[in-house]
């Protein structure tokens, strides 16, 4: 299984002295984009303006409002089943 920090698409490398960025990457190929870049453009040395970006985490009030109510409906249903089984 992928660990959380190997999901495709985490994370971009961006070099803006070289006005570079990468593709979406995996924590992995992140280090491995970074350390090459590093070696080959900038002496080994980190550049100003390195970034690595991530997006947003996503909150609860991102999801549609029917995803939210048929969320919400489930939760009580789970939760009305376990009340129901310690009652």
């Amino acid at each position: 299984m992928n660990s959380e920090e190997d999901v495709v698409g985490t994370y971009v490398y961006r070099c803006d002295n070289c006005r570079e960025e990468s593709d979406p990457l995996t924590r992995r190929e992140l280090d491995t984009v970074r350390h090459d870049h590093r070696h080959q453009f900038h002496g080994g040395l980190k550049p100003d303006g390195e970034l690595v970006l991530q997006p947003e985490r996503m909150r609860l009030a991102d999801l549609p409002r029917e995803q939210r109510i048929v969320g919400g409906i489930l939760l009580a249903v789970i939760l009305l089943s376990f009340l129901a089984k310690v009652a």
